[in-house]
């Protein structure tokens, strides 16, 4: 399997017992730490980390002469799925950097992932760095989840611009503020059945205010208000709003907008609008 760049794996369910969830882990070492490997999905991983995983791609891997906090988990990654896997709480498990035998911190990453989907992991509270990625999928994870900062071997972290373009966050809205949104073109807020106002995340719409082009917010049932966040977006150009059926145009929301845009949208050419009811 020299050739192989692309991996598909669908464990069976929980049903099944802990005991296959050994068999799990076994499976992933054998077939996955490829060098070449370009694209991996996995389907009901029942591990707690992959830790093991990490080592057998550590030794195995030609970039480890590299730095060791510039380390390249999997080089040649570009798309990585990951869902309904219950019981997966990180990468490795301990200190977000790890240590060689000869004593040097290092810090795993994906360099080239371009593309991020971690679906119904409820436990998973962190992912290694990943700053080439550009289309991330968030959904049913830890309420604390990050993707971790590169950190030096002294422990101290270092800004590098964002490539991150498209974001999808569903049923979670807070997802949003741990990310870097800098540069962020497109997001997507869908099935959040707890938010009530996007004044939530209002930072997190500040920060991408002069890059923010698209935006949709789906079946999110309890959301009342959009001021405090759609006001800071001042280049959008495409805003829906699906089957939010208590989101009211209050005179709170539509007040400020001198040329009749609701929310006050500081937007020369007003965005394209669709606004639709359950």
């Amino acid at each position: 399997m020299e050739h192989l760049k692309e991996v598909l794996i669908y464990f069976q369910g929980p049903e099944y017992g802990d005991e296959l969830a050994i068999n799990h882990e076994d499976l992933l070492e054998k077939l996955l730490p490829r060098p070449n490997l370009k694209g991996v999905q996995l389907w009901g991983y029942q591990v707690s980390s992959m830790s093991n995983l990490m080592y057998m791609e550590t030794i195995r891997s030609s970039d480890y002469a590299q730095a060791p906090s510039e380390f390249t988990f999997f080089p040649s990654l570009e798309e990585l799925s990951i869902s309904y896997s219950p019981k997966l709480k990180g990468w490795w498990e301990g200190d977000q950097q790890l240590v060689d035998s000869d004593g040097r911190c290092w810090q795993p990453s994906f360099k080239r992932l371009f593309e991020l989907s971690i679906l119904v992991c409820p436990k998973l509270e962190s992912f290694p760095p990943c700053p080439s990625v550009r289309i991330l999928s968030l959904s049913k994870l830890d309420k604390n989840f990050k993707i971790m900062e590169f950190r030096d071997g002294n422990g101290y972290s270092h800004y590098r611009p964002s490539a991150l373009r498209t974001v999808d966050v569903f049923e979670n809205i807070g997802y949003l503020k741990s990310l870097s949104m800098s540069s962020v073109t497109g997001i997507s807020i869908t099935w959040d059945k707890r938010v009530e106002r996007l004044s939530e995340v209002k930072e997190a719409f500040r920060s991408c205010s002069s890059s923010l082009r698209r935006l949709k917010i789906r079946g999110c049932d309890n959301l009342r208000s959009v001021s405090e966040g759609l006001e800071y977006l001042t280049v959008l150009e495409s805003l829906s709003i699906i089957e939010c059926p208590v989101l009211t145009f209050s005179e709170e929301d539509d007040s400020n907008g001198e040329d009749g845009m609701p929310w006050g949208i500081p937007s020369s050419e007003p965005p394209f609008l669709r606004v639709m009811e359950s």
